[in-house]
């Protein structure tokens, strides 16, 4: 996973990933501030969104609680 940006978990029960206003609106009961994560670690070496080589932000979202 080090090349991965972004990550939204939810759970099984959550709609599918095409239906955009319904997973739009489950992920957006369900998350908090707590439950973000931000980071820094290895990205790809064709992401040029940072400005040191190979190191860029990684964003975590749990948007496996309750609404």
């Amino acid at each position: 996973m080090s090349f991965v940006k972004h990550a939204v978990f939810v759970n099984s029960d959550a709609p599918e990933l095409t239906d955009h206003m319904a997973i739009t609106r489950y992920i957006l009961n369900r998350v908090s501030q707590d439950r973000i994560f931000i980071s820094e670690g290895i990205v790809d070496a064709l992401d040029h969104s940072s400005d040191e080589p190979l190191v860029g932000g990684k964003l975590g979202v749990d948007a496996t609680g309750r609404n």
